[in-house]
């Protein structure tokens, strides 16, 4: 998983580790799906009270918010 998210070609992986391509492709689509899935049970409706906003996209915004939830940071154009 590493190697791919690191940007290692499939078909590298595939004759290196001996595992067929789809099998690293179903990996994939798993962690991924439990990523989200982790996303959305921590984040999702997160109370924040404070943000260094230097580090979101975006923010003008959020300067006059103060706390606010994920929800309110959307209505400002904030996407995760």
């Amino acid at each position: 998983m590493a190697l791919m998210a690191e940007g290692v070609d499939v078909s590298a992986l595939e004759r290196v580790f001996e595992i067929k391509e789809g099998t690293l492709r179903t990996w994939l689509t798993r962690a991924g799906m439990q990523a989200a899935k982790v996303h959305r049970h921590f984040f999702l409706d997160l109370i924040l009270h404070h943000i260094q906003l230097d580090e979101l996209p975006g923010t003008e915004c959020l300067w006059q918010c103060g706390p606010m939830c994920v929800r309110e940071a959307r209505k400002c154009g904030y996407e995760q």
